[in-house]
């Protein structure tokens, strides 16, 4: 018998799960859309990860650590033509 039950706890069932047209959450899949840069240089750019480029959030960095954190987190720039 399951722990949680063994304890008076009740099952909570599973919810049914529906299809929709949307890809699965792939947490390796990572979007930067560049916006700007600031007066002191930095660059200002989008994050999203897992397939949702329409749920971002907001950072900047120095231009050099820019390009690394992009090599590094193996980002697909949305602000150029990939080839």
């Amino acid at each position: 018998m399951d722990a949680a039950l063994k304890c008076g706890m009740e099952a909570t069932p599973i919810m049914n799960q529906t299809t929709t047209d949307q890809p699965p959450f792939d947490p390796g899949c990572k979007y930067v859309r560049v916006t700007g840069t600031n007066s002191r240089g930095f660059v200002e750019f989008e994050l999203s990860i897992g397939g949702a480029p329409e749920l971002a959030v907001e950072l900047t960095l120095p231009p050099a650590a820019f390009d690394a954190f992009c090599v590094e987190q193996r980002v697909t720039r949305l602000d150029q033509a990939n080839p």
